[in-house]
């Protein structure tokens, strides 16, 4: 600290001066939190098995779209303003809903990107919802045809048991070829677990966290 410096610039210091100084340290040491942005893991969605689904003209896919006139079949969504292709994900024709139990898991997030395919760039408009347990999580925006820009959550669902993905066809099914792009759950580290064993000149400090 700025006070530690300055008392170590003068002539004389007291052990009481020392002490004082090392209190304050401990106390700062005491109160951090270690905390980390990287997912610890990460589960597909795509690599689930599914409880159930309804979908319309049975068409639902995991880590592919629809092939139908041309269409490559990956999963594609405009992001940032240009196609992407995306190797994991769900495709579901709206309407549709998909339910999945995560019951015991230990997923903390749940994120995607979510749009109409671009192979649709002309068609579709959809809203896509997820449940937690019954309750609404995440409602989206109407999403256009496939030439519009994706859009993208990430929701908390750490308490979440049953999960329930549904596209909206918003009155009309025409187009709607739905995708959940690079959806997955991801886990963090467990934060409240303290860091142990630091020592300075041989004397041990207090734990941190």
């Amino acid at each position: 600290t700025e006070e530690g410096k300055a008392l170590l610039e003068k002539a004389m210091i007291t052990q009481a001066e020392v002490d004082a100084q090392a209190e304050k340290i401990n106390s700062a040491y005491a109160a951090l939190v270690k905390l980390s942005a990287t997912p610890e893991t990460t589960t597909y969605l795509s690599d689930l098995t599914e409880t159930k689904h309804e979908v319309a003209y049975n068409c639902f896919h995991k880590n592919a779209a629809n092939i139908e006139n041309g269409s490559s079949g990956k999963i594609t969504l405009v992001v940032n303003g240009e196609a992407q292709e995306f190797k994991k994900g769900v495709f579901t024709h709206a309407p549709a809903k998909v339910w999945y139990d995560i019951g015991g898991k230990g997923f903390e997030v749940f994120e995607a990107y979510v749009g109409v395919d671009h192979a649709k760039p002309s068609q579709g408009n959809i809203v896509f919802r997820v449940y937690g347990d019954g309750e609404l999580l995440y409602e989206s925006k109407p999403s256009g045809n496939g030439s519009q820009e994706s859009q993208r959550f990430s929701i908390p669902i750490a308490s979440v048991k049953e999960l329930l993905i549904e596209t909206d066809d918003c009155g009309s099914d025409n187009g709607d070829w739905g995708d959940w792009a690079d959806a997955k759950f991801l886990t963090y580290p467990d934060n409240s677990k303290s860091v142990t064993g630091i020592t300075v000149n041989g004397k041990a400090l207090p734990d941190f966290r």
